[in-house]
């Protein structure tokens, strides 16, 4: 008789809505929840979308920088202390609990619009991921609808509701042509994805990696190569520049 693969009690209502976090005016989950309700690894799920990147456009998917990370981690302790201080519990405990699932990451966590959660289910292609994919539509949906709503104007179906713009640019790095999108929003740089590159993933990638928070933070393109890694550097910004030059 064949095994039939058990939904994971954390994918009740409740809590899959608690999972969702806004995010540059996104409705958004991060990469290591989906994993945890998927039942992989975070490792194996973000190189199955690696894999399939071309199903992951920006409005699908981004990374977050170094500070929204950070807030995000601020605003789960405070919230886990305030639930605390109603239950009763400890709140050293509480604290340990809160930060706990955030340590050990060496690099930043991915979030996945309503989009990317709809892709990754077609991507990690497993019996766990089309039962609960239907429950992770409703609330982010639900939630995308009623920002729609509140901003007089938006477009449901337009698939930003930013009014973002997306160019791509291609540059010459050390090994090879390295080919990025660039959004934005008027003159500012929200967010680069890196679509396509064969750099070393220690250095070159490392190095472009960054260089996104660089770009974003400073709005432009003239910024310093990263040390070790100057011809990757340069054909990262290259790719920027003219992605840029598109708009």
């Amino acid at each position: 008789m064949e095994e039939k693969e058990v939904i994971p009690q954390e994918t009740s209502l409740e809590v899959l809505k608690d999972l969702i976090y806004e995010i540059r005016e996104y409705q958004v989950m991060l990469d290591e929840d989906l994993a945890r309700i998927y039942q992989v690894e975070t490792r194996r799920l973000n190189q199955a979308v690696k894999r399939n990147i071309e199903r992951f456009p920006l409005e699908f998917m981004f990374q977050l920088t170094k500070e929204e990370n950070d807030n995000l981690k601020s605003q789960f302790v405070i919230s886990s202390l305030e639930e605390s201080s109603t239950e009763g519990e400890n709140i050293n405990l509480i604290s340990q609990k809160a930060t706990s699932s955030w340590g050990g990451r060496r690099k930043l966590p991915f979030a996945f619009t309503e989009h990317g959660v709809i892709m990754l289910s077609s991507v990690l292609n497993s019996k766990i991921a089309t039962q609960i994919h239907q429950k992770l539509i409703k609330y982010i949906l639900f939630s995308v609808l009623v920002l729609a709503v509140i901003v007089s104007g938006c477009a449901l179906l337009g698939g930003s509701l930013r009014g973002d713009e997306v160019f791509e640019g291609s540059g010459q790095g050390f090994r090879g042509t390295v080919t990025v999108q660039v959004r934005m929003n008027g003159a500012e740089i929200v967010d680069i994805a890196i679509i396509d590159s064969i750099e070393d993933r220690f250095v070159g990638e490392a190095a472009m990696e960054e260089l996104i928070e660089l770009v974003i933070m400073y709005n432009t393109t003239d910024v310093d190569a990263v040390s070790g890694a100057t011809e990757s550097s340069r054909g990262f910004l290259e790719a920027v520049q003219n992605a840029i030059l598109k708009k």
